[in-house]
């Protein structure tokens, strides 16, 4: 009887740490994955000196830019652009999403505008003061993955698949049954 209790005891314990496991590893990454900050990082997109003067200027540096929902969504423009064109004007920038999804106002030189992107897509825009400078900002979703069969529940199965073999040699010993063939 003492034995048919220390098995049950087992059985439980296994199906207890197999239950508690997904709790624990659900903080763990899933392999190949990147983790999602608490606080996102933003991308830098910069209006560099002379964009607003000629055609053959770089409008935004960089012209194009990944981020990811989550980790680096979060992408600031900011003016640097202080050449006067040859009326001595220094140049004003309006950053405007081609679907209207966003526009900064008028930014001029140290200015600075911030937009958090939230979906998936490829999201062209421009400058409305200067139809030349274009860019785009292709947004991945989520990069933090879960794998196709968790290793909690592996686990699991592998706890209860020893717990029941346990269990059953315990039977066969207490019935007298013999627990392996003899060659």
């Amino acid at each position: 009887m003492a034995r048919s209790h220390r098995t049950n005891i087992l059985f439980l314990a296994a199906v207890l740490v197999g239950l508690g496991f997904p709790a624990a590893s659900s903080a763990l990454p899933a392999q190949n994955s990147t983790l999602a900050t608490a606080s996102p990082q933003t991308t830098q997109v910069s209006i560099p000196i002379g964009a607003g003067i000629t055609r053959s200027s770089q409008g935004f540096s960089p012209s194009s830019a990944t981020v990811v929902v989550g980790v680096n969504n979060t992408v600031a423009w900011t003016d640097n652009d202080n050449q006067m064109d040859a009326n001595g004007y220094e140049p004003n920038h309006i950053v405007a999403a081609d679907d209207k999804s966003f526009t900064s106002g008028s930014l001029s030189i140290g200015d600075q505008f911030t937009y958090t992107f939230t979906a998936p897509g490829t999201y062209s825009y421009h400058c409305n003061i200067h139809p030349w400078m274009n860019g785009v900002v292709i947004v991945k979703g989520n990069a933090v993955t879960t794998p196709e069969f968790p290793l909690p529940f592996v686990v699991l199965l592998v706890a209860l698949g020893v717990a029941a073999a346990a269990f059953t040699l315990s039977r066969r010993r207490l019935n007298g049954l013999p627990t392996s063939k003899a060659p």
